[in-house]
């Protein structure tokens, strides 16, 4: 039975591998999609704003990171951190910004910062194996010889 079970580990983990993408939080560039109120500048660095405070929990696996005064300083000037952006004008969700963020820019400044990164978009298996000590065992055999 052990041995099914361990044959059984070792597939999913082979699956996992083969079929892996690249880690999320060491990606070059990082695209995130914000919707935006027009093409001022004053809502592109809105919508600039929430697409970085977006990218810093997926980076940080944290909700609660943007209430941070490190990670607010890099909220003031997210300009820095954007290579290139386009807008796209949707039928369904309205007007949209795509932008382009420097990963290793933000990785700098997270490190320098102390704050850790998630080295994970999302947990791709989650495996339960359940387990019987020995001792809880040998009492139930006990108890079946009584009997």
């Amino acid at each position: 039975m052990l041995r099914i079970y361990f044959i059984f580990a070792l597939l999913i983990i082979a699956h996992s591998n083969i079929y892996s993408e690249e880690i999320y939080s060491l990606k070059e560039n990082y695209e995130v999609r914000e919707s935006i109120e027009g093409t001022d500048q004053i809502s592109l660095q809105k919508g600039m704003k929430r697409a970085l405070s977006k990218l810093a929990i997926n980076l940080s696996g944290d909700s609660n990171i943007t209430d941070s005064n490190k990670i607010r300083s890099l909220l003031s000037s997210p300009e820095r951190y954007v290579n290139q952006y386009k807008l796209i004008n949707d039928e369904d969700e309205g007007l949209q910004a795509e932008f382009t963020f420097d990963g290793n820019l933000l990785r700098t400044y997270l490190s320098e910062s102390e704050i850790p990164i998630w080295l994970s978009d999302k947990p791709l298996i989650l495996a339960y194996i359940p387990c019987i000590e020995k001792k809880s065992i040998t009492n139930e055999l006990e108890f079946l010889d009584t009997c």
